[in-house]
């Protein structure tokens, strides 16, 4: 039986149901836990803080990313950041696979029309100025300790 690449489930289904690999999705999505729902979409018209399933040109291992949309670019490009990172991409509209819709935890699932996924909206990507400095100080803090070999605190008198 031949294997369907992404792409070509989407194509011909629709959407499709998977799981994620890695942590740069945190706190969103965690490695082993949760599921994914990515829809087909129009790659042309995304929004703000949608989350896109895209293949990075030149990846010759075939690998998809899935992060998330802080900009759309005048040049109808995106720049895309995974929520527990501090750096971003610009991705094209031809690398974008879908959209994600849904995430599925613990037997629920949580579309990304739902209340509780538009609190974590509001909560973790609104202020992503602010997320993205506090993760490099959290970062930084942390090669630091591992560094020094003790641990660093911050006291406050």
């Amino acid at each position: 039986m031949d294997m369907m690449s992404y792409e070509e489930v989407l194509q011909k289904v629709g959407h499709l149901l998977t799981h994620n690999i890695g942590n740069s999705m945190l706190p969103l999505l965690r490695q082993g836990r949760d599921s994914i729902m990515i829809d087909r979409c129009d790659p042309y018209h995304l929004q703000k803080f949608d989350v896109v399933m895209f293949k990075r040109p030149g990846d010759r291992k075939g690998r998809y990313v899935l992060h998330r949309i802080l900009r759309c670019r005048q040049d109808g490009s995106y720049w895309v950041v995974g929520d527990n990172l501090t750096s971003g991409e610009i991705v094209k509209p031809d690398q974008i696979v879908g959209v994600m819709s849904a995430v599925g935890r613990n037997g629920k699932t949580f579309k990304t029309t739902s209340e509780e996924y538009q609190r974590y909206i509001r909560f973790w990507c609104t202020p992503w100025p602010l997320r993205i400095a506090f993760l490099r100080l959290f970062y930084l803090m942390t090669w630091i300790r591992g560094k020094t070999g003790r641990k660093t605190e911050i006291r406050i008198d």
